[in-house]
Formats: C-alpha cells, structure tokens, sequence
C-alpha cells in the first residue's frame, strides 16, 4: 500500500510525496514540521492512504511575539 504525505508551507507552497511504508512518510512528516527555515511561518503536513482517509496531520506556525499594549 502506498501513503501519501501533502506539504504546505507558508500557505502557498504545496507537494506531495508517496512512500512504500507508513514508517518512511512519518519520518518525512516529523522532519518538516521540525525545519525551521528563517523564511518559513508555517508548515501543515498531512498523511494519506490511498483511500484519502486522513492517518495523521499537523502544523507548525511562527510564534509572533506579544505586544506590551500601554
């Protein structure tokens, strides 16, 4: 069976990857949500079977720092 890993970063820059085991898209997974690029403010990614049933999925955005309001 094949898996299917979809990326979106910064809300625009879209891929997707298949991968033979659901081990090999986990590790796939778990790297991009860790990469944190000076560039980048987000990351969802989002494990797929063959069938478009949702196995796992996650996103990682930019803190923004909190304004002190006076």
């Amino acid at each position: 069976m094949k898996y299917y890993l979809i990326i979106i970063q910064n809300q625009s820059t879209q891929a997707i990857y298949s991968y033979d085991t659901i081990s090999e898209a986990l590790v796939r997974f778990h790297n991009e949500l860790a990469y944190r690029a000076a560039d980048r403010v987000s990351t969802f990614c989002m494990i797929i079977d063959p069938y478009g049933n949702v196995l796992k999925k996650d996103i990682w955005e930019k803190e923004t720092p909190i304004e002190d309001e006076k």
